[in-house]
């Protein structure tokens, strides 16, 4: 499959073209993520020109290049750690709550990007790699009981 990527200014936006129709779990995904379908036009998504976006379309159209799989394509925060960025409000609290030994529990971050849609994603991602560790440190270490993870973001 092939991609080309066009900068809409006027709009604010990003339109991705696809050569060939999308996959129902891709364009279920993009959909989640943010992108919309040009309805009028074919194979057309688009979504605002944020950072994160605009990095995933780069990656997107670079994997798609190389016959890689799009799953192989992963999101990442539009703003670097910054006191600054916290002023500016470019970030989301994320809360990771789940089943523990005898209570339930949760852990807390600041991930550095303002669109909950983008936000989510990322805390998700984070959750199936980083927490699939946990997971295993507390089932094997600390013979824990994890499972039941919810994701919820301010």
């Amino acid at each position: 499959m092939q991609l080309t990527i066009t900068e809409n200014e006027e709009k604010g936006g990003i339109e991705l073209l696809f050569s060939e129709n999308l996959p129902k779990k891709f364009s279920t995904f993009l959909v989640e993520i943010g992108f919309r379908e040009v309805l009028k036009k074919r194979n057309i998504w688009y979504a605002d020109a944020h950072p994160a976006y605009k990095s995933f379309a780069t990656s997107l159209r670079d994997t798609f290049s190389r016959g890689d799989d799009w799953k192989t394509v992963n999101l990442y925060p539009s703003f670097e750690p910054s006191l600054e960025n916290i002023d500016k409000s470019k970030f989301s609290y994320v809360t990771i709550s789940y089943r523990g030994k005898e209570k339930a529990e949760k852990d807390e971050y600041v991930l550095f990007d303002s669109y909950k849609k983008v936000a989510l994603e990322i805390a998700t991602q984070f959750k199936i790699t980083a927490l699939t560790t946990v997971q295993y440190i507390n089932k094997f270490i600390f013979d824990r009981n994890i499972n039941n993870f919810k994701i919820s973001i301010i």
